[in-house]
């Protein structure tokens, strides 16, 4: 409402020939541009809307998101025919794999980030690659705030959280779910 307004007042100005009318352009635009934030932070409070699109499309939502952002090489990888049933299980899986790009990027200075998703005997496997500077030599996995914060959102969803060096240079952080591909009963 408030951007149609300055717009509105912008047209006016305009039509009577007022300086001022740039200056109601501007806050038209600086507006509008609120409006786009504030949706995509709602977005983001809640990525995974299963029903609509699921987890690998917020996925691949974010791994565009990054390569925009951050200018750096940010693929998606999944077959098409896996699927996250719970909700829940598929929201911690989106934030594990956000923090472990963001721990890339922030401690590894990684130039290429690559996340995947599968479905492997029997787990919902989501793998999260970097080419950065690696695992420190006194690399504690119980220490960091972003570590931690990925295994508590595993443990919720009975997940397991592995972070390993790769050869050569950058990490490897992998995900595992159990996969619950049917509904659960419903009790009467």
């Amino acid at each position: 409402g408030i951007a149609c307004m300055v717009k509105a007042l912008g047209e006016k100005l305009s039509a009577k020939g007022l300086p001022e009318t740039a200056d109601a352009r501007k806050i038209t635009t600086m507006v509008n541009e609120t409006i786009r934030q504030a949706r995509d932070l709602a977005r983001g409070l809640c990525p995974v809307e299963l029903e609509t699109n699921g987890l690998q499309a917020a996925l691949q939502e974010l791994t565009a998101g990054v390569e925009n952002l951050f200018r750096i090489k940010c693929p998606f990888k999944s077959p098409p025919s896996v699927s996250v049933y719970d909700n829940a299980a598929a929201i911690h899986l989106y934030r594990i794999a956000q923090e472990a790009i963001n721990n890339a990027i922030k401690h590894g200075q990684a130039t290429e980030v690559e996340v995947a998703l599968s479905a492997q005997n029997g787990q919902i496997v989501l793998p999260v690659r970097d080419n950065g500077a690696g695992l420190p030599d006194e690399f504690d996995k119980s220490s960091g705030m972003g570590l931690r914060v990925m295994n508590h959102r595993a443990g919720i969803i009975g997940a397991t959280v592995s972070v390993e060096p790769l050869p050569g240079r950058g990490t490897l952080v992998t995900c595992a779910v159990p996969n619950k591909l049917e509904k659960p009963a419903t009790k009467l």
